[in-house]
């Protein structure tokens, strides 16, 4: 997806690793992920989806405001624009955790990520239609390769 032209190698994300700092920022990200989508699964299996959904994004919530506090930037959050917008987010981001923690329950955590990562595959999408992004071409093959990968894993299950 990160190919910007068709002159660049196809190895170009991958020598990224070296040269670009977000690049390796994002694939700690992912390993830590790939952690924590583990520890939901034993949370999950520990508890209940909702009361874990709850925990998780109650200790996010406080620590990311002792962030805030401690930035000084707590009044950003709290104008009347940013608070409407916060809840819906908000609430769009609680049912989409307790679903994932649902199925976490009930299917392997590699599944349950593999088609969560499908909003990927939207975004695309939408890039396209809505803010008329260039060079989409590329990401929508991606996006189908992503499509298939998913699709492979609903027939080998």
């Amino acid at each position: 997806m990160n190919v910007k032209n068709r002159t660049e190698s196809y190895l170009t994300p991958l020598k990224s690793l070296i040269t670009e700092k977000g690049t390796r920022y994002m694939l700690l990200v992912a390993f830590i992920w790939s952690i924590t989508s583990n520890l939901d699964k034993i949370g999950v299996n520990a508890s209940n989806s909702i009361f874990w959904a709850f925990a998780v994004n109650a200790f996010i919530a406080i620590l990311m405001l002792l962030i805030l506090v401690f930035q000084r930037n707590v009044k950003l959050c709290f104008t009347t624009w940013n608070l409407r917008i916060l809840s819906l987010i908000g609430i769009m981001n609680s049912l989409m955790f307790v679903s994932q923690m649902t199925a976490l329950k009930f299917i392997i955590v590699p599944y349950v990520i593999s088609i969560k990562r499908m909003s990927a595959v939207l975004s695309v999408f939408l890039g396209a239609l809505i803010f008329k992004e260039k060079e989409t071409l590329t990401r929508v093959i991606a996006a189908l390769v992503m499509i298939l990968g998913v699709i492979f894993i609903l027939l080998l299950n």
